[in-house]
């Protein structure tokens, strides 16, 4: 199976702002379709070591993602429209290898980070906002392609 090269070559700055306090976390941004489909596939433990973010174009369109990730994963669902978190989860590694294709519609992004984030940063629905205050783009002539 053919895959992209990661970590991938963009990077953002997000902003989690809750009660009045900010704290500024400096990630690994998805911006193209197929990065954000791709996610965190392919990839072992070791090398998650910062939150992944999934840009959408349109809040409105569907963006899939497949989901085949050998170690748990926390998911922040960040609204459009508000920029607060309205919904979260975890994902748990499977043992054996399934293809699970996961559809995003009416998120500006969605944040997938290692296990004890939401945690160690207080996450509250309807209470955190998170936005996104700087994006590092990185122009790709060829995509890295692992066989």
């Amino acid at each position: 199976m053919n895959f992209l090269s990661y970590p991938f070559p963009n990077t953002c700055e997000i902003t989690i702002t809750r009660g009045g306090k900010q704290k500024k976390f400096f990630c690994e941004s998805a911006t193209s379709k197929v990065e954000v489909f791709q996610s965190l596939c392919y990839r072992k433990a070791r090398e998650f070591n910062r939150p992944l973010v999934l840009i959408f174009d349109s809040p409105y369109s569907q963006n899939l993602s497949m989901i085949d990730y050998k170690f748990d994963v926390e998911q922040l669902f960040v609204n459009y429209d508000t920029d607060l978190v309205n919904k979260f989860n975890t994902l748990y590694s499977k043992k054996k290898s399934s293809l699970l294709i996961q559809g995003y519609s009416e998120f500006s992004m969605v944040i997938l980070a290692p296990i004890g984030f939401l945690a160690s940063q207080k996450i509250k629905l309807y209470e955190t906002k998170i936005t996104l205050t700087q994006r590092q783009t990185v122009e790709i002539k060829k995509w890295s392609i692992i066989k």
